[in-house]
C-alpha cells in the first residue's frame, strides 16, 4: 500500500492526496555542506562556512521571529563554503587562467538538481573572469576540482 498523505487545502479543508512513495528522496544541502567541508579540512584546507541559516531573536523581548526572517544575512550570490588550500601534492590538471593551483576556493554548495540564483551565477562568473577558483555543486564536483588542482589523486574520481 502506497503511503499517502492529505495536504491542507486554503480554509483549512482536506486538499489532495499526495503519494510520498513516487517523490525522490533529496539530500539537503545543508547536509552536503557539512560533507564538503570535511572533505575540505581532510586534504588539511583551513574552511569557513558562510551559508548557515540562523533563528533570529528579537533583542528586545528574546522572541524568534517567524520563518520568513531566518536568512544567512549575506549579500545575495555569496558563495556557502571559502576555503585556503594546502600545497596540492599531485599535478595539476588545472587550465587558465590558473598557471599555478589556486589558494582558495570558493563553493556554492547545490544538493543534486540544485540550480544556482542569478546573482550566484554573476558571482562565479565574476570569479571566473578574476582566476578566482569557484565550484558549483556537490561533493562530487569539489572532489573532480581537487582532483585536477592536484590535492587528491585520480584513484579518487568519481
Amino acid at each position: 500500500m502506497a503511503r499517502v498523505r492529505r495536504t491542507r487545502a486554503i480554509g483549512g479543508r482536506a486538499g489532495p492526496r499526495v503519494d510520498l512513495s513516487k517523490r525522490k528522496p533529496q539530500q539537503r544541502e545543508r547536509i552536503e555542506q557539512g560533507h564538503i567541508a570535511n572533505l575540505l579540512a581532510s586534504i588539511g584546507a583551513k574552511v569557513y562556512i558562510l551559508g548557515t541559516t540562523r533563528i533570529w531573536a528579537c533583542p528586545n523581548c528574546k522572541e524568534r521571529l517567524p520563518a520568513s526572517h531566518m536568512t544567512t544575512r549575506q549579500t545575495p550570490g555569496l558563495a556557502d563554503v571559502y576555503a585556503f588550500l594546502p600545497v596540492p601534492t599531485f599535478p595539476s590538471k588545472l587550465r587558465p587562467p590558473f598557471l599555478v593551483p589556486p589558494g582558495a576556493v570558493w563553493t556554492e554548495v547545490k544538493a543534486n538538481g540544485g540550480k544556482p540564483s542569478e546573482a550566484q551565477k554573476l558571482f562565479a562568473a565574476l570569479c571566473q573572469t578574476r582566476g578566482i577558483a569557484h565550484v558549483i555543486g556537490g561533493v562530487s564536483e569539489v572532489m573532480n576540482f581537487l582532483i585536477d588542482g592536484g590535492w587528491l589523486s585520480e584513484v579518487n574520481r568519481r
